[in-house]
């Protein structure tokens, strides 16, 4: 089968026959034509649906180094980028860094803590333009580090402020800014190449397709010479979520947004317009996906499941305890009463963090100060009354990122305890100082347990987490349910996600309306 290759700035996609396109066409988005109108375009992942292999391709010099001389590109691109002058690289990070090189754009989804940031900048050609870098400010100092080491004679650019300044980037060659002003700075992809655009933790792209910086990451986009998207994190388990992700990854390749749910996400009229349903097509999907998308767990990269040791501690909790629990539980299943679940929840979370702090001081105090520990809490006073017992570290949300980097520097040169919410750590973080952490209160969200989980992991020794848990069957609930979620294998291959929804509903058995309640206070929530 002659399949030629356009020479294109977009380099993943390919010119063939009628006849072939008629076979995804009509079902799979994405299919285009050049301007002749005759001539059927597709892309990069279109091809497993045709069984071409690139052995099979006719290709020209605009795409050398594509998976079909993948082997051969690993081992020269990692002398070329002078890997080993300035890292000492696994095995998966070499590999990794050919994938993201070979193509336009790709997903590099591979489990959390396994070295993403070195893997992405080990991929980038200086040569080819700008690496623009664009993540939440949590993950602002791993990226410097990484930038200086791999270029220690360019001082990274930090934009920031929501004025688009021309001559700050006009010349930088290394830039970092975070997601929320990337609306204010997305004139860099109208007005000058890219060379990389990475988006790290790209799972924020996928909640709206319609935001503001999944609008802003669109717009540059076509401008970049390769484009990543990293998550380690869990991404939604609708389909549809992946659209905003995959479009900027390879725009046009996945059709518009309803065009990619009808085919994949179950899309469907309702009474009140579009509405999703099942996954669909989920084969075709993940045949596409497979092109562009690199997931690898730790069972792949290691060849056995991380060494991690997990344990609960439970707290015995009074009578009186017992009952006020019970009663804020029967209040949360009620239905047609004045308060609403979320403000009942909010109340039973409050009532069990002040159960657990004397236990998790307790287990953190058997660690510190012979070891350096990680403490994690849901609110700042439960953080801030163990960090006070325990005379260790504190970050909360009301630090700023400067402040936390701070923080996180006295503690590297310490044997002492960090305690941390989760809402301000469990990303872009390196806590892997400590090889124990304890979770003195859950977050109720796997995706967010699981993140703030891996942030003392470390692929080279072992690692302890503790659960503190009061004894109640609730609080039982909640746990084996978070425990069992975090262990489900997305139908995708991607990495599963529930929300508190999920959750809650097993917990509690909360009536119809309650959900709804509490799905948009939730929503409304973690917006804020």
């Amino acid at each position: 089968m002659n399949v030629t290759a356009t020479v294109s700035h977009q380099r993943d996609w390919f010119c063939i026959s009628p006849r072939e396109a008629a076979k995804v066409a009509g079902p799979s988005p994405g299919v285009q034509f050049l301007k002749d109108g005759r001539t059927p375009l597709i892309h990069l992942t279109h091809l497993p649906l045709l069984a071409i292999e690139f052995p099979n391709l006719y290709v020209d010099d605009t795409l050398k180094g594509t998976s079909w001389a993948w082997e051969n590109f690993v081992e020269e691109q990692s002398h070329k980028a002078g890997f080993c002058d300035w890292f000492d690289p696994y095995s998966w990070q070499i590999s990794g860094s050919g994938f993201l090189h070979a193509r336009r754009g790709a997903l590099l989804a591979d489990v959390m803590r396994s070295g993403k940031t070195p893997t992405v900048i080990a991929a980038h050609d200086p040569a080819s333009g700008p690496l623009v870098v664009v993540g939440p400010l949590s993950a602002r100092a791993s990226w410097l580090k990484w930038m200086r080491t791999r270029w220690p004679d360019i001082e990274p650019v930090l934009l920031s402020g929501r004025r688009y300044e021309r001559e700050e980037i006009e010349a930088a060659k290394l830039v970092f800014c975070n997601y929320d002003i990337l609306s204010s700075w997305q004139s860099i992809g109208l007005r000058q190449d890219i060379g990389t655009l990475c988006f790290d933790e790209a799972h924020l792209l996928a909640s709206n397709h319609k935001s503001y910086r999944t609008e802003a990451a669109l717009i540059m986009s076509p401008r970049a010479h390769r484009v990543v998207a990293a998550t380690g994190s869990p991404l939604w388990n609708d389909p549809a979520g992946l659209w905003a992700i995959l479009a900027v990854l390879n725009p046009g390749a996945w059709g518009k947004y309803w065009d990619f749910a009808i085919r994949y996400a179950g899309a469907h009229k309702g009474p009140h317009g579009f509405q999703l349903g099942p996954p669909t097509n989920v084969e075709e999907l993940k045949l596409r996906l497979s092109e562009v998308m690199l997931r690898r767990t730790w069972y792949d990269i290691l060849g056995h499941d991380p060494d991690i040791t997990q344990t609960i501690v439970e707290v015995p909790v009074s009578e009186n305890v017992e009952r006020e629990i019970d009663m804020i539980c029967l209040d949360i299943r009620q239905e047609g009463r004045l308060r609403t679940p979320v403000g009942e929840i909010a109340r039973l979370r409050r009532v069990v963090a002040q159960q657990k702090i004397g236990s998790a001081v307790g287990a953190a105090s058997k660690i510190t100060p012979k070891a350096p520990v990680v403490v994690w809490t849901w609110h700042k006073m439960t953080a801030e009354s163990i960090a006070t017992q325990l005379k260790g570290f504190l970050i909360t949300g009301e630090d700023t990122q400067n402040e936390r980097e701070k923080v996180l520097d006295a503690w590297r040169k310490s044997k002492g305890a960090l305690v941390a919410t989760m809402g301000c750590a469990q990303a872009g973080v390196d806590l892997s100082h400590a090889e124990h952490a304890v979770f003195a209160e859950l977050d109720w969200t796997p995706a967010v347990l699981g993140q703030a989980m891996m942030r003392t992991f470390h692929p080279d020794r072992p690692m302890h987490v503790t659960y503190i848990a009061i004894n109640h069957r609730v609080e039982h609930a909640l746990i084996e349910t978070l425990r069992r979620k975090l262990h489900v294998a997305e139908t995708l291959g991607l990495p599963a996600s529930d929300t508190k929804i999920d959750i809650l509903r097993p917990s509690f058995d909360l009536g119809r309306g309650d959900l709804d309640r509490l799905k948009k206070a939730i929503l409304r929530e973690e917006d804020d």
